[in-house]
């Protein structure tokens, strides 16, 4: 991949993964990724601690104890087209249907076997999140006079995913 620092275009691409024991490992079948047609013009990485509830009687203002930290939430939006006016990458379809359902196929495919959805590796330019779809909202913003859409406005948030070894570390 070509990194932004070049000044190069790179596609943000969202990659299915397999876990395997404490480990996950990104697919390397290229039918288990997706490039988005249209990188993101903003992108939300949140933090967040959490510290105990309790604060002892007559605290001067010390500061309640460290409880946790939260997973990091990694959220953006993008557009699908298929009007034409933005070239389609090798690994999507025409169809904006068609590319949604390449989308759910990759970030909200319920795994059988893992009872549970797959974790997604996002990597763009010098970000590589870990993590697993939160939520998936599509605004259908433009359609052909047949009713069949042109055009989608897809907001996506993924939950940081570590695997107990990483936790552990």
């Amino acid at each position: 991949m070509v990194s932004l620092l070049s000044g190069q275009k790179a596609a943000l691409k969202i990659v299915a993964c397999t876990m395997s024991g404490d480990s996950v490992t990104p697919s390397s079948d290229p039918s288990e990724s997706i490039s988005l047609m249209i990188n993101p013009a903003e992108l939300s990485l949140k933090r967040k601690t959490e510290f105990s509830r309790c604060v002892p009687m007559g605290d001067p203002g010390s500061g309640r104890n460290f409880s946790r930290m939260q997973p990091d939430t990694l959220a953006f939006v993008t557009v699908f087209d298929g009007t034409g006016a933005v070239p389609v990458p090798s690994n999507l379809p025409g169809e904006v249907e068609d590319q949604l359902d390449a989308l759910n196929k990759i970030v909200y495919s319920y795994d059988g076997q893992q009872h549970q959805p797959d974790v997604v590796q996002i990597v763009w330019g010098t970000l590589l999140f870990n993590g697993r779809l939160t939520s998936l909202d599509v605004d259908y913003t433009l359609f052909k006079p047949s009713g069949a859409p042109l055009r989608a406005k897809v907001s996506m948030s993924f939950q940081g995913f570590k695997s107990r070894q990483e936790a552990a570390l």
